[in-house]
């Protein structure tokens, strides 16, 4: 570039290129005249005059120091991570350590999920403050799990972004919730049903929640909810397939309705799109296999933002395979997969859970499966979606044969995720093998406590457990626990138990509540009769039509609690022939053609109403 174009681009006024008569040299300013004296003359022309002042203006900017990135902070928000018993209607509010551009606050850059809604629509307010407060347009639904991004695309005025992207969740309230139940013998399943997970959302969007059932040899399914309690199968809903041994819903494409993550096992997992202009499911994504074997061997899905990137991606936990983490390109399709490097293609993978086990705003992964030494891992996620083994394993030692599934919640309320794990004894013995609960610190290390390990140790009967959930059952903002049994040989004390927390994160069996003896595989909460507490829904699965283990739903009830009394004497239960033996005046009556009138009372100290029908 010529001089000449230089000066013109710079709008100088720009002589033409003539001949300057003057010398150019190193200056020496005179003591007498005041004036520069130049030496060594040389010839100089407007050209290299202009060049020179180019190069000089160049060189300035070139050693300018660069500005350095004032990035943006997160200072405070609520609901906090793993609050629990937030309120429905809660709004979403962050402090930051600068005002922020309110154009830059979007559902792409501060993203909100739930559990069974999907992602949550709202407004944002704040912008050009440092506080930016979402208001969403609809109640989140009673104990589901939120989940909150915010990305680095927020921004303030000066375009410097948000530090690093943040990934946190809290817990919706459940206002009321007995923790008793009556199973609801009104709804009719399937006896040979094979399902091996239960996912609750409200996929229609009518305000209720429905049902998808994940089959192991039987095509998955989908059940509508009316919002009292029952449900009805979708016969149009077609799913291909089958030996699905997990499913997941969320938000996938960011529309606001739910979609599903189905784990296969022996054939490709797949996705399915919610199409709320017909109302049913759509296969959009069969993903392709990434084993030496050239099959899935998934045996269950978590969903979750595992990159800060404001969508959810999917930790797939493999069974003898190294574990996948699909991430989620932004139109709810998965196009790349990350595998696990330090992974024992020979280990026996079950389940995981996800949870920022360590605090630094990154979803990471707590791992159950069968080993010979160790059944628990930690994987600590690099905020990218990289997941790296935690350094620290030996608090994680087995103590069964297998652990076969996991969730993660704040068990004891003190602002970090924990760990229940169940176990699952396949040997002959029969003996019990302890469920427990671990409980973070705060840095990813886990510890036990030996009075709850006792709780489910061999004399619980629970030596066949297969699955859990978490929730608040009782309405005290604490959370429950339900562990589902496989029923595998003993009928008589492999049932489904329900665990009420003590409210300092601790479990009994005094206070837990016996279910059915079914073949339990998992189980989930939600308000399925739409009356403001938990309900669960238990997935069972019957080997073969032989097996008459249908699907259960424990609707979360009040029961009367009766006594019967006569003149004053407590009758005990079961007592068909109560006299004067029991100290009532019942006695011994024979009558002749005629009547007797003998008096008895009865007391009702619970919650609920008695209704008495005469017959």
């Amino acid at each position: 570039m010529s001089a000449w174009t230089v000066c013109r681009l710079h709008h100088l006024r720009c002589p033409g290129p003539r001949t300057v008569r003057g010398h150019v040299g190193y200056q020496k300013r005179s003591l007498h005249s005041g004036k520069f004296m130049f030496h060594s003359p040389l010839k100089l022309t407007w050209s290299l005059l202009l060049s020179l002042m180019f190069l000089l203006v160049f060189h300035t900017q070139l050693a300018k120091p660069a500005r350095a990135a004032a990035n943006i902070t997160i200072l405070f928000k609520t609901p906090d991570r793993y609050a629990l018993n937030v309120a429905a209607s809660t709004d979403v509010v962050v402090q930051f350590s600068t005002e922020i551009d309110g154009d830059t606050a979007t559902t792409s850059t501060f993203a909100v999920y739930g559990s069974m809604s999907g992602r949550v629509s709202g407004s944002y307010s704040g912008g050009g403050t440092d506080t930016i407060t979402f208001d969403p347009d609809t109640n989140f639904l009673i104990g589901e799990t939120v989940s909150v991004t915010l990305t680095t695309g927020l921004q303030d005025a000066s375009d410097n972004t948000l530090e690093s992207a943040e990934v946190w969740e809290f817990v919706i309230e459940v206002p009321l919730g007995a923790g008793t139940f009556l199973k609801d013998d009104s709804q009719s399943f399937s006896e040979f049903t094979q399902v091996f997970d239960v996912a609750l959302g409200d996929f229609d969007k009518d305000g209720y929640l429905d049902a998808l059932l994940a089959k192991r040899q039987l095509d998955n399914e989908l059940w509508l909810g009316n919002g009292d309690g029952v449900f009805t199968l979708d016969a149009t809903q077609e799913f291909s397939g089958g030996q699905t041994w997990g499913v997941a819903v969320g938000d996938l494409d960011g529309d606001g309705w739910l979609d599903a993550f189905f784990a296969n096992n022996g054939q490709a997992d797949k996705v399915w799109h919610w199409n709320d202009g017909t109302g049913k499911f759509d296969l959009i994504q069969t993903l392709p296999h990434h084993t030496t074997q050239n099959k899935s061997a998934s045996v269950g899905v978590v969903l979750g933002d595992l990159n800060g990137d404001g969508w959810l991606d999917a930790f797939v936990p493999m069974y003898r395979r190294p574990n996948q983490v699909w991430l989620n390109d932004g139109n709810g399709e998965f196009p790349e997969v990350k595998l696990s490097d330090d992974m024992d293609e020979n280990r026996k993978t079950f389940g995981a859970a996800l949870g920022d086990i360590d605090g630094d705003g990154c979803l990471d992964v707590f791992e159950v499966g069968q080993s010979s030494s160790v059944s628990s891992k930690v994987y600590i996620n690099d905020c990218a979606g990289e997941f790296t083994l935690h350094a620290s394993q030996t608090y994680l030692e087995a103590e069964t044969e297998s652990s076969l599934d996991v969730v993660m919640g704040d068990i004891n309320r003190d602002g970090w995720p924990d760990a229940f794990v169940v176990n699952y004894n396949s040997s002959s013995s029969g003996d019990g093998v302890a469920n427990t609960v671990w409980f973070n610190n705060g840095s990813g290390v886990f510890t036990t406590s030996t009075s709850l390990t006792d709780v489910f140790g061999p004399d619980s009967g629970e030596d066949e457990s297969a699955g859990v959930t978490l929730g608040d059952l009782n309405g005290d903002g604490w959370l429950d626990a339900i562990v589902v049994n496989s029923l595998a040989r003993n009928s008589s004390t492999d049932k489904d138990v329900v665990y009420i927390n003590d409210g300092s994160g601790g479990y009994a069996t005094s206070t837990a509540v016996i279910l059915g003896a079914e073949r339990g595989r998992k189980a989930a909460f939600g308000d399925l009769d739409n009356d403001g507490d938990l309900d669960i829904w238990v997935g069972n699965w019957g080997q073969s039509p032989g097996y008459s283990y249908p699907d259960v739903i424990w609707l979360n009830e009040n029961i009367p609690d009766i006594r019967v009394t006569g003149n004053g004497v407590e009758i005990d239960d079961g007592d068909d022939a109560p006299g004067t033996a029991d100290g009532t005046d019942f006695g011994n009556v024979y009558i002749h053609n005629g009547t007797s009138t003998t008096t008895f009372t009865i007391h009702n100290d619970g919650n609920a109403a008695l209704s008495l029908h005469a017959s």
